[in-house]
This record gives C-alpha cells, structure tokens and sequence, in this order.
C-alpha cells in the first residue's frame, strides 16, 4: 500500500516539475519571437514565470553574481534547480 502511495507522490511532482520546465521553456521561447504579445496566455506564462524565477532573481540580487552579465541568469539557475529535484523524484 505504501509503495503506490509513493509511486503516486513522485509521479505527480515530477509531472508538476515538468510542467514547470514547459513553462519556463516557452517563457524563453516567447522572449525572443514575441515579447511585446498582450495576449492572455502569453501574460499567463510570463506571470507564472516570474512567480517560480523570483526565488532565484532574489539571490542573485542579494549577491551580487552576474550582475554585469547581459543573460537571465535566473531562469538558467531555476531551470537547474527543477532538473535536480526531477531527477530526485525519479529515483523513487
């Protein structure tokens, strides 16, 4: 019983993980081929982007690495971040 509760849990968070690096892949998409967009799933992407990146955004600010660097750091940093913890799920 326990282990299909567990394979259920790390299911789940690695779809909500995935989930996750879609968005951030399509925020980096939508950057370059249409940054200025007023459509509302374009302003939902970029809204649930800056919600997952701003913990990221938040260090980087409060040490001061890259900041000369032209590059979105946080969305790198965060993209990373989600990796690890799917293939910690992944594991299990």
């Amino acid at each position: 019983m326990g282990t299909i509760v567990e394979y259920l849990f790390s299911t789940t968070i690695v779809t909500l993980l995935t989930m996750l690096l879609f968005i951030l892949t399509a925020r980096s998409l939508l950057m370059m081929l249409a940054p200025d967009s007023d459509h509302p799933i374009v302003n939902m992407i970029f809204n649930v982007s800056d919600y997952i990146m701003s913990p990221a955004r938040y260090m980087i600010d409060k040490t001061g690495w890259f900041a000369d660097s032209p590059i979105d750091m946080a969305h790198l940093i965060t993209m990373l971040a989600i990796l690890a913890l799917n293939l910690l799920f992944l594991v299990f």
